[in-house]
């Protein structure tokens, strides 16, 4: 059970990647039942970045694997679905290539600046995450 629990985390943020790429597959085509499983993909994907910190941080396992693959998973998911509906017109393509050159960015200068250590996500991240989940959330309601 102790090797489990060790995993959990990382293991969630893995399948948060397998989803985020399911969600932004799905995203693409534009019918009621394919947004439907984009979005409802979409949904466990965020719910895993949510638990996977928790876990990690209540069990006292936070890994330099999960500190380097926990944003990255998320960019994956946020920046693969707003993509989708940028090509598809739903939102600017200039919205969401700024997005990602910032995000792009940032990421680069963070893995530049700790080259011997991976630095665990800010608050502020944090915040900037959730408030895409709920925009991206919004525009599948929508839809």
């Amino acid at each position: 059970m102790q090797g489990i629990k060790r995993q959990l985390p990382n293991t969630l943020t893995v399948l948060r990647l397998f989803l985020a790429v399911l969600s932004t597959y799905f995203a693409y085509q534009i019918n009621i039942k394919s947004l439907t499983i984009s979005f409802i993909l979409f949904c466990i994907a965020s719910a895993t970045d949510y638990f996977d910190g928790y876990l990690a941080r209540k069990w006292k396992i936070v890994s330099s694997f999960g500190k380097l693959m926990d944003p990255i998973a998320d960019k994956v998911l946020i920046l693969g679905v707003l993509f989708a509906f940028a090509i598809q017109g739903i939102i600017p393509l200039i919205l969401a290539g700024l997005i990602c050159f910032r995000e792009v960015f940032l990421t680069v200068i963070r893995l530049l600046i700790s080259k011997k250590t991976v630095l665990a996500a800010r608050y502020s991240g944090k915040v900037k995450t959730f408030s895409q989940v709920i925009v991206l959330g919004f525009i599948y309601l929508t839809l």
